[in-house]
């Protein structure tokens, strides 16, 4: 798994129809409520951001801040008692495998105080002996449900 020599950067340019970028557009846009957005970082860096400590726990650590059906899609389904698991966990400690967030940015558009919409873009690096070894800049649309103080929905910008 390990990759030497050789960096690989995936880009995803996601462009988004022109009603969608009016939509989105900084005049449009509001900070909403601040703890809303403090749960959408939380859980986008709990997502993305990780090391051999912390990657199987992932799942715990975010179920608060999203719901399990977002959870499968953005962690997958987590078993710690299985062995392609604990195998996994040894070859990050062993390999010195880690993932880090370079930048994220939540933008929400006005909300109905029920539910908050939004774009999120995540730029990280996963590194590999200290190497980095591919870069991803990823954007997912989200809905936050306010009254449950959780992700509901999110998926990837369609390229359409």
């Amino acid at each position: 798994m390990k990759v030497s020599g050789l960096v690989r950067i995936k880009l995803v340019i996601c462009p988004i129809k022109e009603n969608k970028v009016q939509k989105y557009s900084a005049k449009n846009l509001t900070l909403a409520s601040t703890s809303s957005v403090a749960n959408i970082n939380t859980f986008l860096e709990t997502s993305f951001e990780w090391d051999f400590t912390n990657w199987s726990t992932r799942q715990e650590r975010a179920q608060k801040y999203a719901t399990p059906a977002v959870l499968k899609k953005m962690i997958g389904n987590l078993n710690m008692q299985s062995k392609s698991t604990q195998s996994y966990i040894k070859f990050l400690k062993k390999d010195n495998v880690y993932q880090k967030i370079n930048s994220k940015h939540v933008y929400v558009e006005n909300s109905d105080g029920q539910k908050i919409n939004g774009i999120a873009t995540v730029n990280s690096s996963l590194i590999d002996g200290n190497k980095t070894t591919s870069r991803q800049v990823q954007w997912y649309h989200f809905t936050y449900d306010v009254q449950k103080h959780q992700v509901i929905q999110i998926a990837p910008v369609s390229v359409n």
